[in-house]
């Protein structure tokens, strides 16, 4: 039996459940919107990784910052979290 943490997850205009972001994750466990000056950011704290062979507790959490050409958000920065 394979287990996962992986969860699609999507941003979507309130209104009308419209999909405008599906970033992949991996137990998810926190979404945090920051600005940098005049730049929008979107980060994910990711838990989990279920890489059975390496017998870790890291996992591979993610920036997005916007982008004001296509406005969607688009990968900024990966970083290992421990959880």
């Amino acid at each position: 039996m394979s287990r996962s943490a992986s969860v699609d997850t999507f941003v979507a205009e309130t209104a009308e459940f419209t999909s405008y972001f599906v970033p992949q994750t991996d137990g998810a466990v926190d979404w945090e919107y920051f600005r940098i000056g005049t730049r929008d950011f979107l980060a994910v704290a990711n838990s989990v990784s279920l890489d059975r062979s390496s017998k870790s507790y890291t996992a591979r959490s993610t920036i997005y910052t916007l982008s004001y050409v296509t406005f969607q958000f688009v990968h900024f920065q990966d970083m290992e979290t421990y959880g």
